[in-house]
């Protein structure tokens, strides 16, 4: 990632008064927050060709089954990125992956706030997975 970018991003960050918590694991990645957005400790990760922003949402119901075509049919309805598994499977995180070129304010500060739109729109839903109750009453059409 060049220095063009790197500031690029840290300035689009501060403009939206986002909280930065931390550095990400990797050079030139932040851990960011704004609690009333819904943005709770988002990793974004600046790799040569790519920006990634992931952030944990809740842990993978006990019917893990059970959710992955429900996100499936989340997902769809989706504007801007999606609600993914980690590498174990017990984990669901709120993910986009963005292009650096051509990267402009609009397209990251929509990445960031997809977030909270896809919060705002399918948490009652997200919530709901984890009841034990979910799968079998019919909730998944």
């Amino acid at each position: 990632m060049n220095q063009t970018t790197y500031h690029f991003i840290k300035r689009v960050i501060n403009e939206m008064e986002l909280e930065i918590t931390g550095q990400g694991a990797t050079p030139g990645s932040w851990v960011v927050r704004d609690g009333l957005k819904g943005i709770k400790d988002m990793q974004i990760q600046c790799l040569p060709s790519r920006v990634i922003l992931e952030q944990k949402i809740m842990e993978t119901p006990d019917n893990g089954p059970g959710c992955y075509g429900e996100l499936l049919k989340i997902n769809r309805q989706l504007e801007q990125g999606a609600f993914v598994l980690d590498r174990t499977g017990t984990e669901i995180f709120f993910r986009d992956t963005l292009e650096i070129d051509n990267l402009d304010k609009n397209e990251l500060a929509a990445s960031l706030n997809g977030v909270s739109l896809a919060l705002m729109e399918f948490g009652d839903r997200l919530m709901e997975m984890q009841m034990p109750h979910y799968y079998s009453s019919g909730h998944m059409n």
